[in-house]
């Protein structure tokens, strides 16, 4: 039972902000993409956050931070203040390629459309 807290409260967001499970796993997909061209091309990142920006209600200096913390997490770059969800993703589906990642985005957006 400790097992499933843990995981729930790594998944919980705050009520007042803009972040969800969904834009969580969108970050994960563009660090997942940067990782698969190993960091390069230059520009990349901020291409990836402007297109979910557009998308979106994050601003894209919210979005930029969030790919960082995901660098930080893997050991690519220092230290920062990321979210227990971003470790809590980073543990379970850290390994996972950048379609093993799509797919459980899109999982995920599924099994939204069907709960809605």
């Amino acid at each position: 039972m400790r097992r499933y807290k843990r995981e729930i409260e790594a998944m919980t967001f705050n009520d007042n902000s803009k972040w969800s499970l969904e834009n969580e796993l969108r970050c994960f997909v563009i660090f997942k993409t940067l990782e698969s061209h190993n960091l390069v091309p230059r520009g990349l990142q901020s291409e990836l956050c402007r297109d979910l920006e557009s998308r979106t209600n994050l601003s894209f200096n919210t979005i930029y931070a969030k790919v960082g913390n995901y660098k930080s997490v893997s050991g690519l770059i220092g230290n920062s203040h990321f979210s227990s969800a971003t470790k809590f993703v980073m543990e379970r589906y850290g390994r996972l390629s950048l379609a093993e990642a799509k797919a459980l985005l899109n999982g995920y957006l599924l099994c939204l459309e069907q709960h809605a």
